[in-house]
């Protein structure tokens, strides 16, 4: 919307207005380095997010606005900008721009707004969000933590984890996934759980009252709380503490668990939710000293350990063991065993761990680069302070399970400022030692020896004391335990207040275990004799050893568990059995185990990789030759075909075999055996093979198929629905299926023609069109009607294209048109407002009747050529309507009493004109138009041989450049120019006019006019993100001039400003110019508003 003003106050210099802008800038440059990148959210009740490629967490704040982060690299984030942003009453919908970089975007809302979010690829993670809910994924997991609300959450292929209070109506849904819900309070909401390959997990408080209805088609449900009810087949239907809300639980592959989720409470009454199973008794609040600390001795060796990951040297049966790992309450016990060793010389601090995983095959690896995001992996984490007493700066080492490293030195840590996912904290830093992790059928390890000059500038001496904590991620249950619990966030394990005491001695330091004397009670008996029997491979030796059991020691529940566990993470048996036979001394113990295939390959061979190497395969995964087993052997080869799937190869398969010492571990990467066109109709299978560039024998990668699908469809856009599926066919092919629905081939449109100017006031109309991409073809017809002039016009108008690449089209238009040379000037939007609503005017209008031939030609370098043939008659128009909104008495009878009339439409010089036009455009800009190059010449020529009454020669040239200099700053620049090759008379219609809205923005509309025109425009913008704020300084310069006349630099009419904009500048939104002229004495500052940028 254009409007000026003319100020009375005149400024008489222009410093002032220079002091302004340089503090306006300032201030605003200041105020955009905290709040860059946000959106006001003011009036929004829901938020809408897109997201393509990339996973998403979204998190609260406690302001009015929201923001997007993205990083590749941890310390690599930025300020992320929407690429589409759309307000809709209380509804803004945004969306994240496409991209292809394993980024992950965090978005940052107010915790009770409503939020509907959508992931094509990725996983969405949702941190202690308040309002409604909405999440679809099609591609990845669902996480929700914390929150409150109702929630709709479906995914394709992914699992589904959450832990809420629900107030209303909620459903979860996955394809292909698990669901394991956490229910935080007792308030009874209708439920449904639904999974077609997966099992479900429904964790109940105390006194939740519902009926339950769960069925598993092909598995086991087991409910864990009473049930007034019973079971029918595979289903179970009953009530739970009278009844209630609807439960409804459904899986088709998978079982369901329906058990108690205990609540106990801390000394600071804060609740934790214990999912472990306990006895009854366990109800009952538990009060606990959070200023104890787990304390450690650590023994010192002559012995170093061998690194290599496999944790069995002799140093490590006598080093310091710490197995008593708990959740961050302190209360919670591990659904999986942990198991810490360590030792230390006068070298290294010598740390082993034996993580141990009931299902090795589910546990998550993806990250293959040091320092990358390997919290989202399985991992062991270890947190060091060598100098407790001067420093609260540590040292902290995460380990995936194929040995990637991530290490960093942190100083000043605010643990509150950072509570619910890992991010690099501290500076670059580099442990210096050595690393190496296993991965057996039943657990994995890790070994590591951290130089002491690595990480303290003195040596440990004995009795020294450290700060340490071991912290593991088990990513299969989102289960986070510690070695010193932190209470605090569980995921978070950056409190060093909590970290334990290491005690470096160089005695050994006996366990319990070890020392306790053989007392003997009634309901125990002596061992008076070890048996062992089926071993094989593994001598009674190193049985006995590891059992740590010896004649004379006394034979418990406890002691016999605990060499059990021992004798189980050997690693080598399948079943382990213990028998106790009495005799008048005491007992026999006698052991009986089944041992696994036990292999030991001299040679490791790895086929069929190319996106890792061989030696990466054999080094992630340990295969170095060794002792091992087939079972150790199948999981990594099942592992290492889930590496390749996060890497997007989801067909890639890993088989081994083991012949005459040769391990072979054969690795198909995914290459595609057979591609499947389905559903095409018209469109021939060739074209769309041809045009897919997917053929058998390429490496099947997800994004590989959508970027060649999108490829497909921009050379053969007829399709209204592209998907694809892939599958392993019984012959073992890998089998693409593209699923193809054509679209009409030929579409209708109807369109409304709403107008307003001066010149015909209401302006009705319709344009019915039809349009076939097939042929491409497109025809329309266009007819309005002007209430206030009483002409009709029309305009018919068809074009024809060829080629798919390079597109060429010819094109026929007839009309009887309302033509202007101001397009630029101001926008359709913003002519229309202006006309209707304010009574300005700022477009000059004529009459054009006849026919047009024309023939483009887009090129491969981003330009488009243009020729055209005009034949038309011009008119002039008259100015018919005065009447806006604002102004509805306007008449020149009023004009005395403060009422203004619409300016005049100025008539043209009228005639027939023939004309051929010579156009080439170039376009690089982006999306927004916010970065990049646009510039379009033109020659036009008229008469001579043409005929007609007009005869002249016109050249134009409009080159623009937008620049983004940095997140929240931006430069555009437009150099216009303009020249006929004689004088043309003062009512030409091709003379060119500068001044006012559009050009000159300190000088009045149009004040400049001539056969000769130069025009610059520069602005610097701005965005400070609050309530969509933007601030420019800006200069225009330029002039027309008569063709006989010599244009001096002198001749320059120039102006400087401001611009203060409200939505998203620079591209758009409400914006407020201030402008005035340079070295023009008596010249007036000028105000005027748009709603677009002006170029």
């Amino acid at each position: 919307m254009a409007i000026e003003k003319n100020y009375k106050k005149q400024i008489k210099t222009t410093e002032r207005l220079f002091i302004i802008v340089i503090i306006i800038m300032l201030v605003c440059a200041v105020y955009a380095k905290s709040d860059e990148g946000t959106i006001s959210v003011e009036g929004v009740s829901t938020i809408a997010i897109k997201v393509f490629n990339n996973s998403v967490s979204i998190k609260p704040w406690d302001r009015p606005d929201i923001v997007a982060k993205a990083t590749s690299k941890i310390e690599d984030e930025s300020i992320v900008e929407f690429s589409k942003i759309e307000r809709k009453t209380d509804r803004l919908q945004l969306e994240m721009p496409k991209t292809t970089d394993l980024k992950e975007f965090v978005i940052y809302i107010p915790e009770d707004i409503g939020l509907d979010i959508t992931s094509m690829n990725g996983s969405i993670y949702i941190y202690g969000i308040k309002g409604k809910k909405k999440i679809e994924a099609f591609n990845g997991n669902i996480e929700i933590k914390d929150a409150v609300g109702s929630v709709s959450a479906k995914t394709f292929n992914g699992n589904i984890i959450a832990d809420i209070r629900f107030d209303d109506k909620s459903d979860f849904t996955t394809v292909s996934g698990y669901i394991d819900i956490l229910i935080t309070d007792s308030f009874s909401v209708p439920l449904s759980l639904n999974t077609v390959s997966g099992s479900i997990t429904l964790n109940l408080p105390e006194g939740y009252q519902a009926d339950l209805d769960a069925s598993a088609i092909s598995g086991q449900i087991a409910c864990d709380i009473p049930l007034d009810g019973g079971a029918e087949g595979r289903s179970i239907k009953g009530r739970l503490y009278g009844g209630g809300p609807l439960l409804k639980l459904r899986t088709i592959s998978g079982n369901i668990s329906i058990r108690p989720a205990q609540i106990v409470s801390i000394s600071d009454s804060k609740q934790i939710t214990d999912l472990k199973d306990k006895p009854k008794s366990a109800k009952k609040s538990q009060i606990i000293d959070k200023s104890i600390l787990p304390q450690i001795k650590v023994m010192k060796t002559l012995d170093p350990p061998k690194i290599d990951g496999h944790l069995d040297d002799n140093s490590w049966k006598n080093a310091s063991k710490i197995e008593d790992f708990v959740w961050a309450d302190g209360i919670g016990k591990p659904f999986e065993g942990t198991e810490a060793y360590l030792l230390w010389d006068d070298q290294n601090l010598y740390i082993g761990v034996r993580c141990f995983e009931s299902n090795m095959s589910q546990i998550k690896i993806t990250h293959t680069e040091r320092d990358n995001w390997l919290w989202e992996d399985d991992n062991v984490q270890l947190l060091i302070n060598p100098t407790p007493n001067n420093s609260s700066d540590y040292y902290h080492i995460i380990i995936n399970p194929i040995g990637v490293i991530f290490d960093q030195e942190i100083s000043n840590v605010q643990p509150e400022r950072h509570k619910t996912i890992e991010s690099k904290l501290g500076k670059n830093w580099s442990f210096g030692g050595e690393v190496d992790t296993d991965i057996r059928d039943n657990f994995w390890t890790v070994e590591i020896s951290i130089p002491f000059s690595s990480i303290a500038k003195v040596k440990p001496q004995t009795n020294d004391l450290w700060r340490f904590n071991i912290h593991r991620i088990e990513q299969r249950r989102k289960e986070y335990t510690y070695w010193s619990p932190t209470y605090f966030t569980a995921d978070w394990p950056h409190v060093p207040a909590r970290f334990g005491e290491l005690v470096f001695c160089t005695e050994r330091q006996e366990t319990q275990e070890l020392s306790q004397s053989p007392v003997e009670t009634p309901s125990e008996a002596k061992i008076v004799e070890i048996v062992i029997d089926g071993n094989n491979k593994i001598s009674q030796e190193s049985i006995i050893e590891a059992l740590k059991l010896k004649i004379g020691d006394i034979a418990n529940l406890d002691t016999l568990s605990r060499a059990k566990m021992r004798l189980n993470s050997m690693g080598w048996f399948q079943n382990i059995g213990m028998e106790l036979v009495k005799n008048e001394n005491g007992v026999k113990l006698l052991i009986k185990v089944t041992e696994k295939d036990i292999i030991s390959p001299s040679t490791v061979v790895v086929n069929g990789c190319e996106f890792f190497t061989k030696e990466e395969i054999i080094d992630f995964f340990n295969l170095k030759p060794a002792k091992m087993t087939s079972q150790d052997v199948a999981i990594k080869c099942k592992l290492i075909s889930d590496l390749y799937v996060s890497k997007e190869y989801e067909m890639a398969t890993v088989k081994f075999s083991f012949n005459e010492d040769v391990l072979d571990i054969e690795i198909d990467e995914g290459r595609i055996g057979k591609v499947e066109i389905i559903g095409n109709k018209r469109i021939k299978t060739k074209n769309i093979v041809d045009a897919l560039d997917i053929r058998p024998g390429m490496t099947y990668k997800k994004s590989d198929i959508n970027n060649a699908i999108n490829v497909m469809r921009s050379k053969l856009p007829y399709f209204r629905r592209v998907t694809w599926t892939s599958e392993k066919a019984v012959n073992g092919l890998n089998v693409v299926r593209i699923n193809l629905e054509e679209g009409n081939f030929v579409e209708h449109t109807l369109k409304p023609i709403v107008e307003f100017d001066r010149v015909h006031g209401l302006s009705l109309g319709i344009r019915p069109g039809l349009e076939s991409k097939y042929w491409g073809t497109n025809a329309y017809f266009a007819i309005r009607y002007g209430f206030s002039s009483k002409i009709w016009n029309y305009q018919f108008a068809t074009e024809k294209s060829f080629f798919q690449n390079n597109k060429m089209t010819f094109g026929l238009d007839i009309h009887r048109l309302t033509d202007t040379n101001d397009r630029e000037l101001v926008s359709d939007n913003e002519h229309f407002w202006a006309e209707f609503l304010l009574g300005e005017a700022y477009r000059d209008f004529y009459q054009r009747e006849g026919y047009e031939l024309n023939i483009s030609q887009k090129t491969p370098i981003l330009a488009q050529l243009g020729l055209k043939y005009r034949d038309d008659e011009y008119q002039s128009l008259k100015k018919t309507e005065d009447w806006s909104i604002l102004n509805r008495s306007y008449d020149e009878k009023y004009k005395d009493i403060g009422y203004k009339i619409k300016r005049n439409n100025p008539p043209i010089l009228e005639g027939r004109m023939k004309s051929v036009i010579a156009e080439c455009a170039f376009d690089t800009r982006d999306q927004r138009t916010i970065n990049g190059w646009y510039a379009t010449l033109s020659a036009e020529y008229a008469g001579g041989q043409l005929g007609g009454d007009y005869d002249f020669k016109i050249y134009q040239a409009n080159i623009r450049r937008y620049t983004r200099l940095s997140g929240n700053q931006f430069f555009l620049f437009r150099l216009k120019a303009g020249t006929a090759d004689r004088e043309l008379e003062v009512d030409h219609p091709k003379r060119f006019y500068l001044g006012g809205i559009g050009t000159l923005r300190g000088f009045w509309y149009k004040e400049f006019e001539g056969d000769k025109m130069a025009l610059i425009n520069t602005e610097y913008w701005i965005r400070t993100g609050t309530f969509g704020l933007g601030v420019s300084v800006f200069m225009d310069s330029g002039y027309a001039w008569k063709y006989d006349e010599e244009m001096k630099v002198s001749d320059l009419k120039t102006d400087i400003g401001i611009g203060i904009a409200l939505g998203s500048p620079p591209s758009e939104g409400l914006i407020l110019y201030i402008a005035t002229p340079i070295d023009e004495k008596g010249r007036d500052t000028i105000v005027s508003f748009r709603l677009n940028k002006m170029f």
